[in-house]
């Protein structure tokens, strides 16, 4: 039973896969390689930028689960990722199922979740440089799933006022957020108040930052297959 598990979760493992991962010191060396400037030719504001980007990192349980997790194996650091990222996703269901989004508490571990989501959005963004092509087609379907935190999420905060031209309830919240999240809007529902126009105004600029990030995948990937295309004819 536990090998059909394992085999049902992992697949095919490599020799390589078992290996432990010191993630920390490997985000420690990507800072350095920022503050060094060896792999960008930036200043200024985007300089600062990507620093503060690969920096606040630390400031989120992410990379320290991936560090525990890594110094067993990189495969249950990569097991360990998903589960971070899944459960960040139901969070947010949890917290509307139960109407606890009238809590301030609730409100600030919504709100805390969901930055890091935004710090690691960014992070494929402006340092895309430190994150491999195999590890990027890998999280494709985590990015998806991000993507639907954030909808989550951003619909807690619309639950947590009155902010809208009408009372909302969970499902009308979801509704909004995703309508919002993937940049259409029938009108039907409208934020009415400053509060409630600046959670739209956010929500939308992380939605504009996740297409980018799918479309650096999917262009990524034909530079890759044109690639792969001139060397196959090149060795004919």
């Amino acid at each position: 039973m536990y090998h059909r598990l394992r085999k049902l979760f992992f697949g095919k493992v490599s020799p390589a896969d078992n290996h432990a991962v010191n993630i920390l010191g490997g985000n420690l060396k990507k800072v350095r390689k920022v503050w060094d400037g060896n792999d960008y030719d930036d200043f200024g504001i985007e300089r600062i930028f990507r620093l503060f980007l690969i920096t606040a990192r630390f400031l989120f349980p992410g990379i320290y689960l991936s560090h525990v997790s890594g110094r067993v194996s990189i495969v249950l650091k990569k097991l360990t990722d998903e589960i971070y990222v899944v459960l960040k996703a139901v969070l947010p269901l949890v917290i509307l199922h139960f109407n606890l989004e009238s809590l301030i508490s609730f409100q600030v571990i919504n709100v805390y979740f969901l930055l890091e989501t935004f710090i690691i959005i960014f992070n494929r963004i402006f340092v895309s440089e430190h994150y491999s092509s195999n590890g990027y087609r890998r999280s494709l379907l985590l990015l998806f799933i991000n993507f639907l935190e954030v909808i989550f999420s951003f619909a807690v905060l619309y639950r947590s006022g009155n902010y809208f031209n009408e009372t909302l309830n969970n499902m009308d919240a979801v509704y909004f957020s995703l309508m919002t999240g993937v940049t259409i809007g029938y009108g039907d529902i409208h934020p009415v108040t400053t509060i409630g126009k600046i959670l739209t105004m956010s929500q939308g600029i992380t939605s504009l930052s996740f297409l980018v990030l799918f479309f650096n995948f999917f262009n990524s990937k034909i530079k890759e297959e044109d690639e792969s295309e001139i060397k196959s004819i090149l060795k004919k």
